[in-house]
């Protein structure tokens, strides 16, 4: 049986083979299907041949530059004159050559039409995977996430936090509407984690901190622009998050540091942390407080504001 190639091939001159090694295991690591040839090269093929073969049956030939592969004799210009041919028979609306910069280069003139990245630069790599994801990928963004909501929803959180941390690459802020949905909903998935992991041990700091930063992130997006963008307020975001069961540990453990983040706009806090319609998770039960908080805490009655942050006019 004939051996089915990736879709992405990765080409490049025998200089920048560990850049080009960073290409691929980046990519590679966003869950991309990538051709290079020390990888799937086998013993006694005839490597002209195959490599030919696989230009010629990609969906995305992936040209690294640099200033030494642009002006170097060797295979590397015999791999861009078979992708050129091969992209003159794709139809215009199909991407088919992605050139990418590992340097300060030239462009080859064949290529100065199309836009070019820049993998050396600090968001390069994000900003390839999150391209090629969208040109290989017949999924859209928006149906990725609500397979990850339903994840969360069955509550399988590590499917859930995979999906999300993929669409966090892919999705930028050209799409603030998704890009919010998904800063969110890792809180979420972080603050679930916590509620599964024992009070004292590295899993239950580690999950609440991660799914801090995610809020972090969230709100400080949200008030940017993006929130303005989407016809949003901040009372109501803010008053909402503070309601969701599914941040409750997160909430009852980090409520001072949640009300510094928030500033004056923690005053759209609702009044009492959200109610575990399910029974919730034990996290809660270790919230600042004695007794009387913690059987309050059972009942979904836990006070937003611990005496010492409580703010006038709620005494």
């Amino acid at each position: 049986m004939e051996e089915i190639s990736p879709p992405i091939f990765i080409s490049y001159a025998r200089v920048d083979v560990a850049r080009a090694r960073e290409v691929y295991q980046w990519l590679a690591r966003g869950g991309l299907d990538c051709w290079m040839d020390e990888v799937w090269l086998r013993v006694g093929q005839d490597w002209k041949k195959e490599i030919d073969k696989v230009i010629r049956t990609c969906q995305i030939f992936v040209a690294c530059l640099s200033t030494k592969a642009v002006d170097h004799r060797g295979f590397f210009q015999t791999e861009l004159r078979t992708a050129y041919e091969v992209w003159k028979t794709v139809p215009p609306q199909h991407v088919f050559l992605l050139p990418i910069r590992l340097d300060e280069c030239e462009i080859p003139m064949e290529i100065r039409d199309l836009h070019c990245l820049d993998f050396f630069s600090p968001d390069g790599p994000a900003k390839l995977l999150r391209d090629i994801t969208y040109y290989v990928s017949p999924e859209s963004p928006a149906l990725q996430l609500s397979q990850a909501l339903e994840h969360i929803r069955m509550r399988r959180l590590d499917e859930a936090l995979k999906a999300l941390e993929r669409l966090q690459i892919t999705v930028d802020e050209r799409n603030p509407e998704l890009r919010l949905r998904i800063l969110y909903d890792l809180a979420c998935v972080h603050s679930l984690k916590a509620e599964t992991a024992a009070s004292q041990s590295p899993s239950f700091a580690s999950a609440l901190d991660a799914a801090s930063a995610s809020l972090k992130q969230w709100y400080e997006y949200g008030i940017g622009s993006a929130w303005a963008r989407t016809g949003r307020t901040v009372e109501n975001e803010v008053y909402r998050m503070g309601s969701d069961s599914d941040l409750l540990c997160l909430l009852a453990q980090r409520q001072i540091e949640i009300r510094e983040l928030l500033g004056s706009n923690a005053r759209a806090l609702p009044d009492r942390l959200p109610r575990r319609s399910t029974g919730g998770g034990g996290c809660v039960l270790h919230a600042a407080g004695g007794d009387a908080q913690r059987s309050g805490a059972i009942r979904g009655l836990t006070p937003w504001y611990p005496n010492h942050v409580l703010p006038a006019g709620k005494r």
